[in-house]
């Protein structure tokens, strides 16, 4: 059984909970355009459909055939107890995806890559297993065939070691804070600062470090045991495209975002550069759609 399955079955809640929380989340941030991207498609495949929020959407949007794969059992049999004709759903890996011999036009990884690294058995959080996915994803799709990622973004390296101050304004939330920086584990093997410095009532830490930490405090507490294990600030900008492009792929198009995280933090956080100039909530997630072309 895979870490990620086992942090299902441990607290059944909470996992609900996620599940609750990414569908919210398809409906008020970008991830809700990721359906438009495959409107063309005549059969798409939804990588870790979860709850099957995206699989009802694409379809909404005029594709004519849905897949979707997870690993989570009780996720699968739920979306399979709806019977819907255009809908097949599969409890497996995308490394196991060759099995089912699917002839699809569209591939869709949303939200999905990072776990794919954090959750690796043999390669945790290192670039290897979404290269590995998108390489798969290239072999299996026709010329023309399409490849949408959404995903959460490292800081920007010219960015990564200047020092913000983050004020909570409940105090007692520093605690999750430090939690964060006992309990994590993502930045093994990173040169990333990881240092906190009490500052009146504030606390100094890393640019780098605190967009990670933001990732996970977002959430919330019943999210907090599935989160703290996954680094979901994988690699920037540059990389993502770059890995993209190297291994076939002709980008069309590519979309930032942060509305998620204006939304959650700005009652719970107040943000400034050290120097106390403005701070804006930077970039969090990327969506790339790009086309097989030979």
């Amino acid at each position: 059984m895979s870490v990620i399955e086992e942090l299902a079955r441990e607290n059944k809640e909470n996992y609900e909970l996620y599940l609750r929380r990414m569908t919210e989340n398809m409906k008020h941030s970008t991830k809700g355009f990721v359906p438009f991207f495959a409107t063309n498609s005549k059969c798409a495949l939804d990588v870790g459909c979860g709850s099957g929020v995206m699989l009802n959407a694409l379809l909404d949007y005029g594709v004519e055939k849905v897949i979707g794969i997870d690993i989570n059992n009780e996720a699968v049999n739920k979306l399979k107890s709806l019977n819907n004709p255009n809908i097949e759903v599969y409890n497996i890996s995308f490394d196991e995806i060759d099995k089912l011999n699917l002839n699809v036009d569209t591939i869709i990884f949303s939200s999905v890559l990072h776990e794919f690294s954090s959750y690796s058995d043999t390669e945790r959080y290192s670039l290897n297993p979404i290269i590995n996915a998108i390489k798969k994803s290239y072999e299996m799709l026709p010329v023309n065939g399409k490849l949408i990622i959404r995903d959460c973004l490292m800081a920007d390296f010219k960015d990564r070691y200047k020092k913000v101050l983050i004020k909570f304004n409940n105090k007692e939330d520093s605690k999750w804070l430090y939690r964060f920086k006992d309990e994590f584990k993502g930045f093994n093997n990173l040169d990333i600062d990881m240092t906190i410095d009490e500052v009146d009532d504030s606390y100094r830490i890393s640019f780098a470090f605190l967009k990670e930490f933001l990732f996970t405090y977002t959430w919330g507490e019943g999210s907090w045991p599935r989160e703290i294990m996954e680094r979901t600030g994988i690699t920037d900008i540059d990389s993502w495209e770059s890995m993209i492009r190297e291994y076939g792929f002709v980008i069309e198009s590519v979309l930032y975002s942060k509305e998620e995280y204006e939304k959650y933090l700005s009652s719970k956080v107040d943000i400034k550069w050290e120097d106390g100039s403005t701070f804006l909530y930077p970039y969090m997630n990327i969506t790339l759609v790009a086309t097989k072309k030979m």
